[in-house]
């Protein structure tokens, strides 16, 4: 994975008429925002009891700080790496926008992470099984 990768069970429509952007992930985008706001939630009510607040939202290591962004905590961070926009028009813009971690949209752009993350969103849950063993990396 690479570039990253995109597992999803939610339905795209994919026909003569009509194709979804491969990496449309609206409803995985949707869950992370609920889940940024949790935590934001949270760590402000952790703070206020004067207790160690949230480290998927403030930062493990360092405050405002995560391995994928040097100037976002973990949550906000990975909602800006699912929520990515890249060019159509040619691979080098394409790169330069995942690298300049773009969330703009426009006539141009389709979605794409700005990171290589593994990236998994399904309804109802997801189930995973390993025979001998099973590793996302």
């Amino acid at each position: 994975a690479g570039g990253g990768l995109l597992v999803s069970s939610y339905k795209i429509d994919h026909n003569c008429r009509a194709r979804d952007p491969a990496g449309d992930n609206a409803a995985g985008i949707a869950l992370l925002k609920q889940a940024v706001k949790l935590g934001e939630v949270f760590s402000a009510a952790a703070r206020t009891h004067e207790t160690v607040e949230f480290a998927a939202h403030k930062g493990a290591g360092m405050a405002d700080s995560s391995a994928l962004d040097g100037k976002a905590g973990p949550l906000k961070a990975m909602l800006t790496a699912v929520s990515g926009m890249v060019d159509t028009e040619s691979l080098t813009a394409a790169e330069a926008d995942a690298k300049g971690k773009n969330v703009s949209a426009g006539d141009e752009k389709v979605p794409h992470s700005t990171d290589p993350i593994i990236a998994i969103a399904a309804k109802g849950g997801l189930g995973v099984v390993a025979g001998q063993s099973l590793q996302l990396a």
